[in-house]
C-alpha cells in the first residue's frame, strides 16, 4: 500500500524536507571517487533529453540504480531517485571547496 511504501521511503531517506539523503550521499561518494581517481568532475545534461552527459553525472545516475536509491513521484509511484538534484548539489559543494 502507499502508506507502507511511504514508511519504507522514510526508513531509506528520513529527511522531512523531501531531500533524498541516500541519493545525496551516493552523489557525494561519486565525487570522492572521481576526485581520488583524478577524473574530471563536471556537471552537464543533454539539452534535448535531459539525460546526464558527463562522466560524473552518468556515474551518479548509475550509482542510484546500483544502490537502489528510491523516491516517489506525484502519483506516489516508487522509482529510482532522480539523479539531477543530488548530482548538482554535490557538484556545487565540490566547486566551492
Amino acid at each position: 500500500s502507499a502508506v507502507n511504501s511511504r514508511r519504507q521511503l522514510n526508513i531509506e531517506s528520513p529527511n522531512s524536507s523531501g531531500r533524498n539523503d541516500k541519493a545525496h550521499a551516493l552523489a557525494n561518494m561519486t565525487i570522492q571517487i572521481f576526485e581520488t581517481s583524478g577524473w574530471n568532475i563536471s556537471f552537464g545534461t543533454d539539452p534535448v533529453s535531459g539525460d546526464p552527459n558527463t562522466s560524473y553525472c552518468k556515474a551518479v545516475k548509475k550509482a542510484l540504480e546500483i544502490f537502489d536509491a528510491r523516491s516517489h513521484n506525484a502519483g506516489n509511484d516508487i522509482l529510482i531517485a532522480n539523479w539531477k538534484s543530488p548530482a548538482l548539489a554535490e557538484f556545487n559543494k565540490y566547486k566551492v571547496s
